[in-house]
């Protein structure tokens, strides 16, 4: 009869959502487990993408630094724009993450990579000579692929 088989069916919905219940209750000493490996995991993403963004920043920095094409340059100023935008992004995951030192990096690159992406209007063509006299005093390009190598380091690769 239908009253007879919604009790049967609330029975078990209840009987369900209680084992789960001490299901869940059982398992809560492990969650530590479960997040410290899911941080572990976000981590090594992270470096992932920081790494590919540390590589086209040094593309960015070798380009700007060695070459006097304005059409070259152009392109470059423009990918120097996107990278500004991801750059920001990755210094806030980074801090969220606890890893302040490359978060403390990435803030360090910015101020580079928006000179790059918005030139002066009075240039025509970006001076190099500048960029390289900085890059040379600051070692800058050395520590953006040491940073680079230390995150393929810790578990990425290059594709």
């Amino acid at each position: 009869t239908p009253p007879r088989l919604a009790f049967a069916g609330a029975c078990a919905i209840a009987v369900a959502i209680g084992i789960g219940f001490y299901a869940g209750r059982q398992s809560a000493p492990n969650a530590p487990l479960v997040a410290s490996a899911a941080d572990a995991a976000s981590a090594r993403v992270l470096d992932a993408y920081v790494a590919a963004h540390l590589r086209a920043t040094e593309g960015v920095l070798m380009t700007a630094s060695n070459s006097d094409s304005p059409d070259l340059l152009v392109g470059n100023r423009e990918l120097a724009a996107q990278l500004v935008d991801a750059n920001r992004l990755y210094a806030l995951a980074a801090a969220k993450a606890g890893n302040t030192q490359l978060a403390d990096f990435l803030r360090q690159i910015e101020p580079v990579l928006i000179s790059l992406a918005n030139p002066s209007p009075s240039e025509s063509v970006q001076p190099s000579e500048g960029l390289r006299e900085y890059l040379k005093a600051t070692d800058l390009m050395f520590q953006v692929r040491a940073a680079e190598a230390r995150l393929d380091r810790n578990g990425t690769h290059r594709t």
